[in-house]
Order: structure tokens, then C-alpha cells, then sequence
């Protein structure tokens, strides 16, 4: 299984493509602060592994509302 690394450069990747994707204005900042989210919680060790995906969502779950939650990992797993 492929590990990504969380840069600033996949993260403009992903939010070029988003934009070529049509997607709006709104939807790419929400985005974008969700991804910041994930990158925030992983720190220095920029990996996403699945066993750190299950942290972050326990994490989400425990701070936010289960419909907040779901939406910020419906943004993260476009990656």
C-alpha cells in the first residue's frame, strides 16, 4: 500500500485539480481548511497511513459534530 506524504505541494495539487474540476470557490476554501486539519493533526510525521486516518476521525468525532466530522473526511478522502 502507497503512503502519502501530506506536503503543501499535494495540497495545491489537489486543490488545482478541484479547481479544474469546477468545483466553487466556497467548496475549495472548506477544503482546504479541512486538509489543514489532517496536516495539523499528523505534524512533522506528514504520513497518511490508515491507522493515522483512524486517529484523526476518532479525534474529529470527539470535536465535532458526527455531520461536521463526516464532511471533513469526505474532503480529506478525495486524496
Amino acid at each position: 500500500m502507497k503512503t502519502l506524504c501530506l506536503t503543501d505541494q499535494v495540497i495545491e495539487s489537489y486543490m488545482e485539480y478541484l479547481q479544474g474540476e469546477e468545483r466553487s470557490k466556497a467548496t475549495l476554501e472548506k477544503y482546504r481548511r479541512d486538509i489543514r486539519k489532517l496536516q495539523l493533526f499528523l505534524g512533522s510525521d506528514n504520513q497518511v497511513t490508515k491507522s493515522r486516518m483512524i486517529e484523526f476521525k476518532t479525534v474529529l468525532e470527539q470535536n465535532y459534530k458526527i455531520s461536521s466530522a463526516n464532511s471533513i473526511l469526505a474532503a480529506v478522502n478525495g486524496l
